[in-house]
């Protein structure tokens, strides 16, 4: 009877979350944030470890610019998920726009180790090393997000600002 129950339980609690996650990714389909933000939160309620709702809340949190709780929600995903580069790519976003330049280089470099084709991961990190006036590894990171993305306009300027700053 007990094991039936839970059984239950387990299902309808399956359900529940499922119900959120799927509005909260409609919500954020619809750059609804606040909405998407509330949804997840209620499907971590019922499921603390579904990694997809902390990152999707995180990425909310972003999008509202709550950098502090997005870190908070990006750190569950990587202990939930350690291997996925998304997480650290995601909080190395969020520990640059606070300012903190060395723990986003720290999280780029973990997003590059587990994803070294993403662009996007190469380009953060340089400009993370250029605001610490590192320019030589700011140009190299700059110059292979250029040849994952040649298209990148900004890319080519950051990367011609910081040969510009070499000795």
């Amino acid at each position: 009877g007990m094991l039936l129950l839970l059984t239950f339980i387990w299902i309808g609690g399956r359900r529940i979350n499922n119900f959120f996650v799927n509005r909260g990714d409609q919500a954020m389909q619809a750059q609804d944030y606040q909405v998407a933000r509330s949804d997840y939160t209620w499907a971590i309620r019922v499921d603390w470890h579904d990694a997809h709702a902390y990152l999707n809340r995180g990425y909310a949190l972003q999008n509202l610019n709550n950098d502090e709780r997005a870190v908070r929600d990006f750190s569950k995903y990587i202990e939930l998920q350690p291997a996925q580069a998304a997480g650290y790519l995601a909080r190395a976003m969020s520990q640059a726009r606070l300012g903190h330049k060395a723990e986003a280089i720290g999280d780029f470099s973990a997003a590059i180790e587990r994803d070294p084709t993403n662009p996007v991961a190469f380009a953060g990190r340089a400009r993370a090393q250029a605001d610490l006036e590192r320019w030589q590894p700011a140009v190299e990171d700059m110059s292979t997000a250029l040849r994952l993305r040649p298209s990148q306009p900004d890319y080519l300027l950051d990367r011609a600002r910081y040969y510009s700053q070499l000795d």
